[in-house]
């Protein structure tokens, strides 16, 4: 898996899905909009235009690719092809001090905040449907998300520049440094997880011919026993709040829907273990480490040492922001089961086919006409498609 954080989508890129329901598109729309300019602009850029970085129609998100990659190039200097004198390394390069400094930065703040948003999202699915929770939670989604997406673009950022130094300062050592680094290593351990319950699947056709059968109310026990029902509860145990759509709060957590999980994954590509990468990635540095001099070794030594450590947090951002959204489903979900009961929606559905401020105004008595409502969903209904968000 050769690394492409340079050359290809800007990472930024990957913060919203590329299709999306008006529920979704509502709670990270904007915010995403705001998180990428105050990451960029704590790192020195400032987007040009106020133009909006992302678009929203027909369910359908686009990014302004190109407003992002000159942005990412403008803090990477990919551009740049100079070898650093003697005078740089000894005193160092000012943005080799920047990268640095913002890589130390996220490295001691994502962790913690990683933790207080999965602390959130365990309260959310813990809490039982009362109505002072509903207005407790409805209030939190969005600062949630922030967080959350403002930590994994300040990982990702900081990986793509120390990257970009590595290329930069270290040419002929850079690329099995950064071997299997690329804009999707967000979700380079759940893509691998889900392809290795696949081949586990390929390996027992009988277990999966049964599920192809029909799947009773007792299909998981009588998995239990096998090497794909182990397989498939470690990944439930891991991956369960992640969807065949993650970052979309109407797509179906496999928690959910587990009997459709075994037939994803046997489709799914099989992709390079992120572990055995970074392990590869140490192994190169060590051998690097000896061929260089004594000056460029503490250098490389240092740069190495943070892109290691980012790499690793990088997907625990992305899993922090999928962890929001399956809260954010949670709570859309229940709503939507008060407002099908009273006849404001007319299936469960529907729900994500409304703003979240419009679910709060529903959810406080504010907007209670049902034919309002419902003339709203069935309007949107005709533009907008979506997988099964029962």
């Amino acid at each position: 898996m050769a690394s492409d954080l340079s050359l290809s989508r800007p990472l930024a890129a990957g913060l919203l899905p590329d299709r999306a329901t008006p529920y979704t598109w509502s709670i990270l729309g904007h915010i995403a909009d705001r998180v990428a300019r105050d990451c960029y602009a704590r790192q020195g850029y400032a987007f040009p235009t106020r133009d909006a970085i992302w678009h929203y129609q027909v369910g359908t998100v686009a990014a302004d690719i190109g407003a992002l990659a000159a942005a990412q190039e403008a803090l990477s200097a990919e551009g740049s092809s100079t070898a650093p004198s003697m005078s740089q390394l000894l005193l160092g390069r000012g943005q080799e001090r920047r990268s640095s400094a913002i890589a130390s930065a996220a490295l001691v703040e994502a962790p913690a905040r990683c933790a207080a948003v999965q602390r959130w999202c365990e309260w959310v699915h813990a809490t039982q449907w009362r109505q002072a929770t509903v207005l407790q939670v409805m209030e939190e989604i969005e600062p949630q998300a922030e967080t959350a997406l403002s930590t994994y673009l300040d990982l990702s950022l900081a990986l793509a520049l120390l990257s970009a130094q590595l290329r930069q300062g270290f040419p002929e050592l850079a690329p099995p440094l950064l071997h299997g680094l690329d804009p999707e290593i967000g979700t380079a351990g759940y893509r691998y997880a889900l392809a290795q319950l696949g081949l586990r699947a390929i390996a027992e056709p009988g277990a999966v011919a049964r599920l192809r059968v029909g799947h009773d109310s007792d299909w998981r026990s009588g998995l239990a026993t096998s090497n794909l029902g182990v397989a498939l509860e470690q990944f439930l145990e891991n991956y369960g709040r992640w969807a065949a759509e993650p970052l979309d709060a109407a797509s179906p957590r496999w928690a959910e829907v587990p009997e459709s999980l075994v037939e994803v994954s046997l489709a799914a590509e099989v992709v390079p273990d992120p572990g055995l990468a970074r392990q590869q990635r140490a192994e190169s540095a060590a051998a690097a480490s000896r061929y260089v001099g004594i000056l460029r070794r503490r250098q490389l030594d240092g740069m190495f040492q943070q892109l290691q450590q980012v790499a690793s947090l990088v997907a625990e951002g992305h899993r922090a922001l999928v962890g929001v959204m399956a809260a954010a489903r949670t709570w859309a979900l229940g709503a939507g089961h008060e407002a099908a009961v009273d006849g404001r929606l007319a299936a469960v559905p529907d729900v994500f086919l409304l703003e979240l401020e419009e679910l709060k105004q529903m959810m406080t008595g504010e907007w209670h006409d049902a034919g309002q409502v419902r003339a709203v969903v069935e309007e949107r209904r005709k533009t907008v498609t979506w997988g099964d968000g029962t």
